[in-house]
């Protein structure tokens, strides 16, 4: 895996890849909404200008790695004031759903809608929201309710990223960028979950 987390960003674009479905039956009657489990994340993302020396080398370099293997990217919240987060974990086993059972937070750490996470698994991050505002305990406790649908069973103790979630995956497409006369350009990827 090559780890991206320090690339500086200027844009982010984040898409939800639906593996589920509406049905729409032929003959006019009610939409029913199918959930499936693999529903995920990508991101496209854009760097500023980067100077050709030694940044833009660098960062086009590890970019076209993690192409050939994974990358991880840190997700950017602009303007959000969190935290301190404490030390956040998997409470108790989860085998599926979306409800988050969470120790170790800071009592009182408010966790607003929208808020990304990343949980560690396994050695593999999975990426998801926060549903609602919610507040952890006096004792540091807190269900929170996430979307989409847990993609893998969790551990007690697994770790949870809040205030600075980061995105494992793939480099989505072919990955390519101008090598610029003018000594500096912007480098564009999309990075997709690849569970």
């Amino acid at each position: 895996m090559i780890d991206l987390s320090e690339i500086l960003l200027d844009d982010v674009q984040p898409a939800v890849l639906d593996f589920g479905g509406t049905l729409k039956p032929a003959l006019g009657g009610a939409w029913q909404r199918i959930m499936r489990i693999g529903t995920r994340w990508a991101f496209t993302m854009q760097t500023p200008k980067l100077d050709a020396e030694p940044d833009l080398r660098v960062w086009s370099s590890r970019l076209a790695q993690a192409k050939l293997e994974t990358g991880l990217v840190w997700i950017p919240e602009p303007d959000l004031v969190f935290g301190p987060e404490g030390a956040p974990r998997v409470a108790q086993a989860v085998n599926g759903g979306t409800s988050l059972p969470l120790s170790g937070l800071t009592p009182g750490l408010v966790i607003p809608e929208g808020k990304w996470l990343s949980i560690i698994h396994d050695g593999r991050r999975y990426v998801y929201r926060v549903a609602r505002d919610m507040a952890a305990t006096a004792g540091g406790a807190v269900t929170l309710p996430i979307y989409p649908l847990l993609r893998t069973r969790l551990a007690p103790g697994d770790v949870v990223e809040l205030a600075r979630p980061k995105v494992q995956g793939e480099i989505d497409g072919d990955f390519s960028w101008s090598v610029p006369v003018g000594r500096s350009a912007p480098l564009s990827f999309t990075i997709a979950e690849e569970e």
